[in-house]
């Protein structure tokens, strides 16, 4: 296996912990929108059980939306440092003179 950098797997286990985030959020908006049918304002009238889901929905959008926000935002950090730290091949300099030096 090619040994990899620090920053390669930083910036893996960045991305695995912001698509985990990403799947959780959207796991949990789905839950939340089964709850509406007892949901006190759905009960009492003032939303249709359909806007309470709409609602619900659409906040847990506006919600993954930020979270891959941050994650873009924390890829680009990672990935400057990733191309700033890239190690540069060892040049070799090699010459040769056929002069002579005089020692002083």
């Amino acid at each position: 296996m090619r040994k990899w950098r620090k920053m390669t797997w930083a910036i893996f286990v960045w991305t695995g912990l912001i698509v985990a985030w990403m799947i959780g959020g959207a796991s949990a908006v789905s839950n939340e929108a089964d709850k509406c049918a007892t949901d006190p304002s759905v009960t009492s009238g003032i939303l249709s059980k359909q806007d309470c889901i709409d609602a619900t929905t659409a906040g847990g959008g506006i919600g993954i939306a930020l979270i891959g926000f941050i994650g873009f935002v924390g890829f680009v950090a990672l990935a400057i440092v990733w191309f700033m730290t890239k190690p540069k091949e060892k040049i070799i300099v090699v010459v040769q003179s056929n002069e002579e030096v005089d020692a002083v």
